[in-house]
């Protein structure tokens, strides 16, 4: 059975289910596909315009039909872009992604399972370049850095992001901060750097870390070589 077939017997399938579902109730998230058609296709070559105009057309013309069939009767359509490009511009940045993102649409069904009869039907067409679902996803920012996991030892790991519970700020807000201190430098021959019996305690997560560790790594900067 080539793809042509089976794209006919599948498009006649999502007919005879929605003639059996009843009256077309309210679309959700779940009952929407986004699509990118190749406007380029050899037997019925497509761009999203006549894609979204065909499908909403009431009623229907005889070519509406056909790309109802071959969409597996989608109820609505529209841009997956609102904003349209204007076709010069559009026709200048042919190849980029910006105008690819143009050429996507929403095919709106009447029940999430004529949605996924028509995702199936869909997936195997081959004039049909991307297909999925139309389904809210959720984002979770974690930093690639090694040091941002947990370690077992404090000296080891980014412990103060972990404190301030930076994970679930960066689900929310992401960008780039650059903080700047202007600093003369480290006064290494200080009283309460030159010996460790001026410190004081330091109190962190799961462990006491004494600041003497501090000032033997300031008395190796200070002998680096100027």
């Amino acid at each position: 059975m080539n793809s042509q077939v089976r794209v006919v017997i599948s498009a006649l399938l999502a007919v005879v289910v929605m003639f059996f579902s009843g009256t077309a109730r309210s679309a959700s998230p779940a009952a929407e596909l986004i699509m990118l058609f190749n406007q380029d296709a050899m037997d019925l070559p497509l761009t999203a315009e006549q894609i979204v105009a065909a499908v909403n057309e009431r009623p229907p013309r005889l070519r509406d039909l056909v790309i109802d069939l071959r969409l597996g009767g989608p109820s609505a359509a529209r841009f997956l872009i609102p904003n349209r490009a204007p076709a010069a511009l559009r026709a200048q940045l042919s190849t980029t992604p910006f105008e690819r993102l143009q050429r996507y649409v929403i095919l709106t069904y009447p029940t999430p399972a004529l949605a996924e009869l028509a995702l199936l039907r869909l997936r195997i067409d081959p004039d049909v370049i991307s297909i999925s679902r139309n389904a809210r996803v959720s984002f979770s920012a974690a930093p690639s850095d090694p040091y941002y996991a947990v370690a077992s030892n404090v000296m080891d790991y980014q412990w103060g992001l972990h404190t301030l519970n930076m994970a679930a700020a960066w689900d929310l807000v992401r960008g780039n901060g650059y903080i700047g201190h202007v600093d003369s430098g480290i006064m290494v021959a200080h009283p309460d750097l030159s010996s460790g019996e001026s410190c004081h305690q330091i109190q962190r997560p799961n462990q006491d870390v004494r600041c003497a560790i501090a000032v033997r790594r300031l008395e190796r900067v200070a002998n680096l070589p100027r």
